[in-house]
């Protein structure tokens, strides 16, 4: 049966309607209005309470100010109070020598540390023709001091910062601890270098490709390596990434799609949590066994590396469990050539489940000695329990 209404009602209807919509679309804005108003209010105190300290200061401290440093360390401690482990402020030299890190280039003495089990600083690799490498320094040594400070009254991350920052030129003080126990000074000069991040051998009829670091240099030698070891006719790839502390999302997803087949490589989770996807694989990838390296030392982007393989169902995760970071920074430039990095989402392996502050567990638990673990860098494969443990799964394949 067909019901009629009545032209009035109709029009009652509609103006209903309109009122509704009208009053929640107020509320909305009205309710964006007074976030946006607390906003303002809580940045306008902000600054005003800067411009008190700045008056008071030009006025009555005593001293010579250093324009240049005083803004530096208005921005880092602007940046200190984001409560974001990862958010730096970066000089322009700074700025300048992590663009020159992410595209495969050094500045600095040429090694890579990890955190030893007594606090202080393990060096795990030396590179070839580094400042280091020419002043003796080796692969098992121990960093106990960095510019006169114990390391281990210093986080893993300002001792590496201490170590790493100065430009071309500068001079890296520290310390190593001698065979009886004595502080050995150091006074090693900071070079531009080219970085290995990829390297390759044969064992056994596998492949073994040990990576370093993921930047723009290594994505490409990793590709290159990768098609060596394939035409060689290996019969499975094991990829090293101990000690590895990561790098960028773009490298290790471009180095991902080489080897794995069609599938969503990486997504992101916004701070409104919501997920989109950042990269994709379009396959078809390698058809062999693989098997993944791991250890406490394994970082970020590494950890997305390791977690897809044994996503995609490739391999198993051998070593001991990963570090845990699952968080992404990105770096914005500022008009006088500095720039700041802050984390701005989480990402997400093939499978979805983040691993910040968790870690990736591996499948084999293989644990190394003290000895192992201070000369990691001078083992041969055959030496090398945990590698031997991947070769093991692999034949179990």
């Amino acid at each position: 049966m067909n019901k009629k209404i009545s032209v009035g009602m109709a029009v009652s209807l509609t103006v209903l309607s309109a009122v509704l919509t009208f009053t929640l679309t107020m509320l909305y804005a009205y309710r964006n209005f007074n976030l946006t108003y607390e906003s303002v209010a809580e940045r306008k105190a902000m600054y005003s309470k800067l411009s008190k300290i700045d008056d008071l200061i030009r006025q009555n401290y005593f001293k010579d100010i250093d324009e240049a440093k005083l803004s530096d360390s208005i921005a880092q401690g602007y940046i200190a109070g984001l409560d974001d482990r990862w958010a730096r402020y970066l000089g322009r030299q700074e700025t300048v020598e992590r663009e020159q890190h992410n595209n495969g280039v050094e500045v600095g003495i040429g090694i890579m540390v990890s955190r030893a089990e007594d606090g202080n600083l393990l060096i795990v690799g030396v590179t070839n023709g580094s400042p280091a490498q020419a002043d003796g320094i080796k692969a098992g040594d121990v960093i106990v001091r960095v510019d006169g400070n114990l390391v281990a009254d210093l986080n893993f991350e300002d001792a590496v910062a201490a170590l790493k920052n100065g430009g071309t030129g500068t001079v890296c003080n520290f310390s190593i601890r001698g065979e009886n126990g004595e502080e050995i000074p150091k006074m090693v000069t900071r070079k531009e270098i080219k970085t290995e991040s990829v390297t390759l051998e044969e064992y056994d009829g596998l492949g073994y490709i040990k990576i370093t670091a993921f930047n723009k240099s290594a994505a490409g030698d990793f590709v290159k390596a990768v098609d060596e070891l394939t035409k060689s006719g290996v019969r499975g790839l094991i990829f090293d990434l101990r000690g590895n502390p990561g790098g960028t999302i773009d490298s290790v997803t471009e180095m991902l799609n080489r080897i794995l087949p069609a599938g969503v490589l990486a997504t992101q989770t916004n701070k409104g949590g919501v997920t989109t996807t950042l990269s994709e694989s379009d396959g078809p990838g390698v058809d062999l066994p693989m098997a993944v390296l791991i250890n406490g030392s394994s970082a970020s982007a590494a950890e997305l590396f390791a977690a897809d393989i044994r996503d995609f169902g490739k391999g198993p995760l051998v070593g001991t469990k990963t570090f845990g970071k699952g968080v992404m920074q990105n770096t914005f430039s500022l008009p006088d050539g500095s720039s700041v990095q802050i984390t701005t989402a989480k990402f997400n392996p093939h499978s979805g489940v983040n691993f910040d502050g968790v870690g990736l567990l591996p499948d084999k638990e293989i644990d190394l000695s003290d000895e192992q673990k201070k000369n990691l860098a001078n083992l041969s494969l055959a030496e090398d329990p945990q590698f031997l443990a991947a070769v093991d799964e692999l034949r179990v394949e």
